[in-house]
């Protein structure tokens, strides 16, 4: 369990340089980075947010590096990383408000403009329902196979398919489980928060129709959950029948995230030919 804390720290550490370093020159966008309504206003702000958050996220992944040295279980190690994910949202996105306040935005009635107006459209309920439908198969193969796993399992392997890692079937269980409902849970809460504060998912000055970037973000949850399910599903196959290859894994999952990427660009494009005709 401390071998993974330290490899998922050193991971999130590398991320917070990538923000901090790369995600400012390749400007405003709706895939990487971090993708408030306000950060997309110019460049300039998108560049001052990603920077402050790629240092809190440094920050905060250190101090999940130091916790994970002597965090043996799983449980308490995982509220921790989902903790120093989400706390440095908050900070940049009060930065985020705050910058642009500076700017001009949001100083009156009167010169808010656009700004003010800012609507979500209605999003489809798809992107709740298809995350859920994929948790719940996960819940059901796992209440099947539970008791046919070993006490200890397989958790993680090399390229070559050569197993690297173990961990008990409960953390493993609880692992997937867990991070698939958090992700689940993400889109429906974006939607709320959309309706409630439609600039959290401001369009900004992208070449995009308003509510694309809600819509991409509920369906990168479901591109998580996704991956998630193959992941556990080739775990338990390699741990109860060891018949399937770690190439035969890859390629399902590339397989999904094709898939699941391509519905998401033919879902935008058919809204916005919906909206084109009204």
């Amino acid at each position: 369990m401390i071998l993974i804390g330290v490899g998922l720290s050193i991971m999130m550490i590398a991320i917070g340089f990538l923000i901090f370093a790369l995600i400012p020159k390749i400007g405003p966008n709706p895939w990487i980075g971090l993708r408030f309504g306000y950060t997309f206003i110019n460049e300039d702000l998108w560049k001052e947010i990603q920077r402050y958050y790629g240092k809190l996220m440094i920050a905060s992944s250190t101090v999940l590096l130091a916790l994970s040295l002597w965090l043996n279980e799983l449980v308490p190690f995982l509220i921790c990383f989902i903790l120093a994910t989400i706390v440095p949202i908050i900070p940049a996105w009060m930065r985020s408000v705050k910058q642009a306040e500076e700017l001009g935005f949001r100083k009156s009635e009167k010169e808010q403009g656009e700004i003010k107006k800012v609507t979500m459209p209605q999003i489809s309920w798809l992107y709740v329902i298809l995350p859920f439908i994929l948790l719940i198969f996960m819940l059901i193969t796992s209440f099947y196979y539970y008791d046919k796993l070993p006490d200890v399992v397989v958790s993680h392997f090399d390229f070559s398919g050569n197993p690297n890692g173990w961990m008990s079937k409960s953390d493993l269980t609880i692992f997937h489980i867990g991070l698939a409902a958090a992700f689940s849970i993400a889109s429906p809460l974006f939607i709320v928060l959309a309706k409630k504060y439609p600039m959290l998912f401001y369009k900004g000055n992208l070449s995009l129709k308003n509510g694309d970037v809600l819509r991409i973000e509920c369906m990168a949850m479901t591109v998580a959950v996704g991956v998630l399910v193959i992941s556990y599903l080739y775990i338990i196959n390699y741990n109860t029948s060891q018949k399937i290859g770690i190439q035969t894994f890859l390629l399902a999952v590339g397989m999904i995230v094709s898939v699941l990427f391509l519905w998401m660009i033919i879902r935008i494009y058919s809204v916005r030919k919906h909206r084109e005709k009204k």
